[in-house]
């Protein structure tokens, strides 16, 4: 043989084994027409991370660790005998927008035996010899007791569905691979976390774009036949906010459109689940423009908050959308009311003008008869001049009338000192319209509790870079988070749950939360239980009042990225433990 030659049977070689191996990849055992695909990095990876979590519950959560299981055999179909499939493979299932079928799905697993897999699916109990039939596609079809699967290869994993129209897709895969137009920040959520999934929004719109389309006509209909009375208040105009409304809907639907795909992966360990997910958008559309202008930011000022509130919250937008989208929203809802939509405008294009940045914020329920507690840090080139542009806006709402409701605001300029600061006083009282009517009076009374009266007071001042601003009746409240900015004493970042949760969050975003949802439950029940009827049914409710759930947050960070919007979540095993006090008493 040649020296030619030796080398051309080493390419091929070569060659053939790459062919296996790409043939052998488990994103080419689908095509590009699936819509969703779920995978999980084996039964015993998943399904141990979630027992982990599930052990820092207690035995009142025990049954969900073997649900967990069960549920997992159930959804690869091999409920009958779970030790069919490898535990400690990688497995996916696809999803196909076949309207049609009744099961569009396909399964990939490994196995150690696929013939005890066959018998699992087909819930034959092993006992009988299966009828194969051999079919052009290459699968085989085995039919037992009415029930028809097909069951072919893809490397040294099993390919397995119900449905005969999947089996053509299946079949025609090798020159349209799904592996082929994923791309890299899809495949790489793909391969991470215990569990994970890809959602193919591109052919999900193409294969429901008629649903699609009657739901945004549905909807525009719907505005359309809104009543004048219910878009009508305080000088505004219902066709204006009619139009307002459609041009909303509208932009929803098309930003939509712009979505190519959508991944994430969920991680479980006794730390609690975390979540990471993004979605992708067409490069150069409408959505991928807007993310694009506003970058996300570190949110230096959250820690800087008092400690002890129930939600914090971070946002940053920018800030020239914003004050566009606000200014036309104005000119629409005060078409008949001129000189107020231009005050108020005038107002927002002076906070503009200050360098209006980043804000984090709080918030609370009230407890003890008193208000809700909520503060806000905004971030300015020039927070005085932020101060009076926000004076201007208040002063330009004045009174609201609604068919709903009133709302009158009274806003006084350095009514109050602390330190020698100057501290604004903003008071805003709501009063709901036909108090005569039972239903109405509830929701007055609710009023009444959040505000801690008739009325609820906000205060605001300003420091290095700052606009500070509180809401709560008692006025010590400001000098706290004064305070606090001057001695970073009893803040929010001194607190051991807030950076347990910050830790698994984006660094810089766009949106921010971090929510303690038992605690929050607990306040909400106790300013409503002595409001009928809601005293009633909390009395029947399996509900834990004396329930004390120890600190913790559940977080959330949304952020832009170049063509995503890119999803953090993380829940720590307090939030659920906290629940499981409260609504299983003796836990």
């Amino acid at each position: 043989m040649n020296r030619f030659a030796v080398w051309m049977l080493i390419v091929g070689l070569v060659l053939s084994q790459a062919g296996l191996a790409v043939a052998d990849e488990p994103l080419d055992a689908f095509p590009a027409e699936t819509g969703v695909l779920l995978r999980i990095a084996s039964v015993e990876k998943l399904a141990g991370g979630f027992n982990e979590l599930t052990a820092g519950l207690g035995q009142t959560a025990a049954p969900a660790a073997a649900g967990f299981e069960q549920g997992l055999a159930e959804m690869f179909e091999v409920k009958a005998d779970p030790s069919a499939i490898d535990r400690s493979a990688p497995a996916f299932v696809a999803i196909f927008p076949i309207l049609e079928e009744r099961q569009p799905l396909a399964y990939l697993v490994s196995t150690a035996d696929e013939n005890k897999l066959r018998h699992a699916v087909l819930k034959s109990g092993g006992e009988s010899d299966l009828v194969i039939e051999k079919t052009e596609s290459g699968f085989d079809k085995i039919t037992h007791e009415g029930r028809t699967w097909f069951f072919g290869r893809h490397g040294d994993r099993v390919l397995y569905t119900s449905s005969e129209a999947v089996v053509k897709l299946l079949a025609n895969r090798e020159s349209n691979r799904l592996g082929s137009v994923i791309e890299p920040r899809a495949a790489e959520l793909l391969a991470g976390g215990d569990g994970a999934v890809f959602v193919n929004a591109t052919r999900l719109q193409e294969a429901f774009g008629e649903q699609i389309n009657q739901g945004r006509q549905q909807i525009l209909n719907s505005i359309e036949s809104l009543p004048d009375q219910a878009l009508g208040a305080s000088g505004a105009d219902p066709k204006s906010i009619r139009k307002l409304y459609s041009d909303m809907a509208n932009l929803a639907f098309d930003s939509a459109a712009d979505a190519v795909w959508a991944g994430g992966n969920i991680d479980f360990s006794a730390e609690g689940a975390a979540v990471n997910a993004l979605l992708g958008v067409k490069q150069g559309s409408g959505t991928d423009t807007l993310l694009a202008a506003s970058p996300p930011v570190a949110f230096e000022t959250l820690g800087l908050l008092p400690a002890g509130s129930r939600a914090y919250l971070g946002f940053h937008w920018n800030y020239e959308q914003l004050s566009r989208w606000s200014q036309d929203f104005l000119s629409l809802a005060y078409a008949g009311g001129a000189e107020k939509a231009e005050a108020l405008q005038a107002a927002l294009k002076a906070m503009g003008q200050a360098g209006a940045g980043p804000l984090v914020s709080t918030f609370s329920l009230p407890s003890g008869g008193a208000s809700m507690v909520a503060s806000l840090l905004q971030q300015a080139d020039d927070p005085e001049a932020l101060r009076q542009a926000n004076r201007a806006y208040q002063a330009a709402i004045g009174e609201v009338n609604t068919p709903v409701y009133n709302q009158t605001i009274e806003y006084k300029a350095a009514e109050e000192t602390y330190k020698e600061r100057p501290i604004d006083l903003l008071v805003q009282r709501v009063q709901l319209a036909n108090a005569a009517d039972p239903g109405v009076a509830i929701g007055q009374q609710f009023v009444q509790k959040l505000f801690g009266g008739d009325a609820v007071q906000t205060r605001i001042a300003v420091v290095e870079g700052l606009f500070v601003q509180t809401t709560s009746n008692d006025s010590k409240h400001i000098h706290q988070v004064l305070d606090g900015l001057e001695s970073g004493e009893g803040v929010l970042g001194l607190q051991e749950p807030f950076a347990q949760t910050r830790d698994h969050l984006a660094e810089s975003a766009n949106l921010i939360m971090l929510i303690n949802f038992p605690q929050l439950v607990l306040d909400g029940v106790g300013m409503v239980r002595d409001i009928p009827p809601f005293g009633m049914l909390l009395a029947q409710a399996p509900f834990n009042f004396g329930a004390t759930p120890a600190e913790s947050y559940a977080g959330m960070s949304l952020g832009t990225e170049p063509q995503g919007l890119r999803l953090r979540v993380f829940v720590p095993v307090g939030q659920p433990k906290g629940f499981l006090q409260i609504f299983a008493p003796g836990f």
